[in-house]
């Protein structure tokens, strides 16, 4: 039976993901162990800050159209990537983010770390929650995805307690992907018409 860590790692998989962009924390321990145990199909590429991270998520679908995905910290880790979520919401780009919170226990005590961080990004986010029962894990994934993946398209957030990645989850990761539709990322003719027009005007065409 896979753990909410696992099932994470594992509808990732599904999705034919090959990269995931974070920053190892405390709070995400779990969920890093199990992506080590995906390795060989997954890579975690580490950065230096979390912003660069969400950029490189959001560079991952401009060039493959696959949706990125970005792993972090919860709280400074977290609220380091809101510029990035930001740039993301606006351009219609496709993003998980997922970080990790404080134990379910800590909810309302000042403890350290404890940010209300599903609120911070709801204005810059397509969909955003926060799991506090495994069982919930499922329902939730498939319309982070559904509404990440669907015009316009955005960054969704899922957060995950520390106390949670361990738990298990009785669905198969697929059942979060049965409904999900996919539409190939593609120009449209006429935007590709109006930079050949360009081209052939130009005297020394360069593309970057």
């Amino acid at each position: 039976m896979p753990t909410v860590a696992s099932y994470i790692v594992e509808v990732l998989k599904l999705l034919g993901l090959k990269r995931i962009y974070g920053i190892i924390g405390t709070t995400i321990l779990d969920f890093m162990d199990a992506l080590y145990d995906y390795r060989e199909d997954l890579r975690l590429v580490t950065t230096r800050h979390e912003q660069a991270a969400v950029s490189m998520a959001d560079a991952e679908y401009r060039v493959t159209g696959n949706l990125g995905a970005v792993a972090v910290h919860g709280g400074p880790g977290f609220l380091n990537t809101a510029l990035g979520l930001g740039i993301a919401f606006k351009d219609r780009v496709p993003l998980l983010l997922i970080s990790g919170g404080v134990k379910r226990r800590l909810y309302g005590t000042d403890a350290m770390h404890e940010v209300d961080q599903v609120s911070v990004v709801r204005p810059i986010t397509k969909y955003a929650a926060r799991l506090s029962r495994e069982e919930e894990l499922p329902s939730i994934m498939a319309k982070a995805l559904r509404l990440a993946l669907s015009k316009p398209r955005g960054p969704v957030v899922l957060e995950v307690p520390e106390d949670m990645w361990r738990r298990p989850v009785s669905a198969a990761p697929s059942d979060a992907l049965r409904e999900l539709k996919i539409e190939p990322m593609r120009p449209r003719r006429e935007d590709v018409e109006e930079i050949l027009g360009y081209m052939v005007k130009a005297e020394k065409p360069a593309i970057l």
